[in-house]
């Protein structure tokens, strides 16, 4: 049981999509194997329901470490034996159940998938079920599905792949940007950083430089945090426009940075460094390495890390002698080593963003779609593309015909959708989330009343096919409350047509398999969206290093807990910690000697205070405020809180201070933080 429950605490998103995405798949076969009774070479579905099933068990046993080569063989198996299906010209089941899963593979390869071998994959399935669709004469003017399902299933698996990785890659850069300075977050730049290793091929590829603050521990300590926040704010704002725009900047700590500088060498970094440390109001120090074969992103850290402090015992040294600080040191790299130096003459890399760009006029679509873009928010994008898919659908059905379409009924319903797409993409971030509901309940009310009415199959399937989508944009768009009363309507109103239609299906195909389908791959749809959304909304609000909150996280989940110790008659308290000798522990150990006391620090405060999980119902907070300074919020007075957080001073092996405030019913969070932190302040001085 302990190993099961072992099992289970190391799945990751990727794996768990794995998991659930393959036994969905193993269901369908399942299903076809006992209900479909025409089905053809059955010994291909057993060794479908096979893979499957292998798939799922290997991904649950890896965990965390499930290999992406687990996925992509899936993908190709996956557009094999869907090809396959759509192929079969007197089997409409096993077409029809085809085309209701192409959701699933677009989903993985948007969320999981590197988007260069993702796009990839998505352009391969296009191109072999559109072949297939277009030789099967199902789906031909005359067939039985007709021509429409076939754009409609192409379109959906398209704009699922497209909405998915959208969505999800902008929620992460969201998550991956530090909201004090705007520089990516460790987690961030680390993933930037091991792309560039993947492509890293000579020196000179590109260069790291490990930047650490010199004097913010003083200036925070006599000014205050604030101080030190607008000096890091106003100091990587001068770095980011006078660097170019394929660098990167990233915030690995509290005053630790790092640049990422593409098709640079070490040389080059250091004439980008010394411009601009002359550019800029603060002093810091810098160490610079290039990458070696075989390295990581923890190898290459730690070289420019070794780099960064013997700059600052060179400098340290320096002063004591009397001399001048080396400030662009150029003596000591006058032969530097490939992989570990601190500076060097460079060429003139130009510090304005677009000095590599040219002059060129940007032509003029290219301007009209980014200005576009700029005016949209993901919501009126995805709401405006969706619309446009469904009047794409009719719009093919009114100009290709078939035989048992409804001329009025189709024209209606695209000047609808296409008006929705209209709406949307025009008013762009001004479009109201209320409006996008009512689209969504107006599909709602066109598939119910295909499903019901519907005198073809095409329609009904069409109907079917709008699930996927429209479960994915509930999902990620709506208040969880809001989503789950939907979808708990979808499925009914779904499941209903078999009571309310029983001919469903015209005896071509199974009415009940085809609903079944329906309903589970839009329960897994809607389910996967959800546990990203809540991932990434995770990783937004917690500090990658600790594992407590950051500081975003802290003002979003504290009024919940605030909230809920009023109505049980508690008090609350925050306490501002500060670490005393953080700076000295860096210096001596290393970075990795000051993030093991930040990890082991923040983890006890978590337990002491009871802090599970940013969703969970918390007994009390711990946040990450920037650099080694936290924020503990807990239930009870000043009183309790002091006598806590004494106890837990006693049990660490570190030194910190702390202030402490009572929080006043109705006060905002920021005027508690900025009391504890006056007294946090006076504390420093009294010791």
């Amino acid at each position: 049981m302990r190993w099961l429950s072992n099992r289970v605490r190391d799945q990751s998103p990727h794996s768990l999509f794995l998991i659930f995405a393959t036994l969905l798949l193993a269901l369908t076969v399942v299903v076809d194997l006992l209900f479909h009774t025409h089905l053809e070479h059955r010994w291909i579905s057993w060794a479908l329901l096979v893979f499957c099933l292998g798939c799922s068990a290997a991904s649950f046993l890896s965990g965390r470490r499930v290999p992406r080569a687990i996925g992509i063989v899936g993908t190709i198996v996956f557009i094999a034996a869907q090809s396959y299906y759509l192929s079969l010209a007197d089997d409409p089941q096993s077409v029809v159940a085809s085309v209701q899963q192409l959701p699933i593979i677009a989903f993985y390869l948007g969320w999981f998938i590197a988007p260069r071998l993702a796009g990839l994959l998505i352009a391969a399935c296009l191109l072999c079920f559109g072949t297939v669709m277009a030789l099967n004469p199902l789906l031909h003017r005359d067939g039985i599905l007709g021509v429409p399902v076939a754009v409609h299933a192409l379109l959906t698996l398209a704009v699922c792949y497209g909405a998915g990785l959208y969505l999800w890659r902008r929620q992460l850069r969201a998550a991956s940007t530090d909201s004090l300075t705007g520089a990516l977050t460790r987690s961030g730049f680390r993933e930037r950083l091991e792309r560039s290793l993947g492509r890293a091929g000579v020196p000179g590829s590109f260069a790291l430089v490990a930047i650490d603050f010199d004097g913010l521990k003083a200036l925070n300590d006599r000014d205050g945090h604030a101080a030190g926040d607008a000096a890091l704010t106003r100091t990587v704002m001068s770095w980011s426009t006078r660097i170019r725009g394929r660098d990167v900047i990233g915030r690995l700590g509290g005053d630790e940075f790092a640049l990422l500088l593409p098709r640079t060498s070490a040389r080059e970094a250091a004439e980008i460094v010394a411009r601009l440390i002359e550019q800029g109001e603060h002093a810091w120090s810098w160490g610079i390495a290039e990458p070696l074969p075989g390295d990581t992103p923890e190898t290459i850290l730690d070289r420019a890390d070794r780099a960064l402090y013997a700059h600052k015992r060179r400098t340290r040294g320096a002063s004591e002698a009397g001399a001048a600080p080396d400030a662009a040191p150029t003596a000591s790299i006058a032969d530097p080593p490939a992989s570990d130096t601190d500076g060097g003459p460079a060429r003139d890399s130009g510090p304005k963003r677009d000095a590599e760009s040219g002059t060129e006029a940007v032509p003029v679509l290219r301007a009209a779609a980014e200005a576009f873009l700029r005016r949209q928010s993901p919501f009126s994008l995805v709401t405006g593309t969706i619309s446009l898919v469904l009047a794409i659908v009719f719009a093919a059905d009114l100009a290709i015909g078939h035989p048992h379409f409804q001329f009025v009924f189709v024209v209606v319903f695209m000047s609808v959708y296409a008006l929705g797409a209209i709406l949307p993409f025009a008013l762009g971030r001004r479009f109201p989330r209320w409006a996008g509901f009512a689209m969504v309940l107006v599909s709602a009310a066109w598939s119910s009343f295909l499903l019901l009415n519907a005198q073809h199959l095409h329609a009904s399937v069409n109907a079917l096919l709008e699930l996927p989508l429209t479960a994915l944009y509930v999902a990620w768009f709506f208040a969880r409350p809001v989503a789950y009363c939907y979808m708990a309507f979808t499925v009914a109103r779904v499941s209903l047509t078999l009571v309310w239609n029983p001919e469903f299906g015209g005896g071509q195909v199974s009415g009940i398999i085809v609903i079944a389908y329906a309903i589970l791959i839009a329960v897994f749809c809607f389910g996967g969206a959800i546990a990203v959304r809540r991932q990434v909304r995770h990783e937004e609000l917690t500090d990658p290093l600790t594992s407590a909150l950051n500081r975003r996280g802290l003002l979003l989940l504290s009024p919940r807990l605030r909230a809920r110790a009023e109505r049980e008659g508690d008090a609350s308290a925050i306490a501002i910690i500060d670490f005393d000798d953080f700076k000295q522990l860096n210096d001596e150990g290393g970075h990795a000697a000051g993030d093991a006391a930040l990890r082991d620090s923040a983890g006890a405060w978590a337990g002491a205070v009871g802090m599970r999980a940013p969703f969970a119902k918390n007994l009390g907070l711990v946040a990450r405020l920037g650099g080694d300074e936290f924020a503990v919020l807990l239930r009870g007075d000043a009183e309790a809180a002091e006598a806590m957080i004494r106890r837990l001073r006693k049990a660490s092996p570190y030194r910190w201070s702390w202030g402490i405030a009572e929080l006043v019913p109705g006060e905002e969070l920021d005027g508690a933080l900025e009391r504890a932190d006056a007294e946090l302040y006076r504390a420093k001085r009294r010791r």
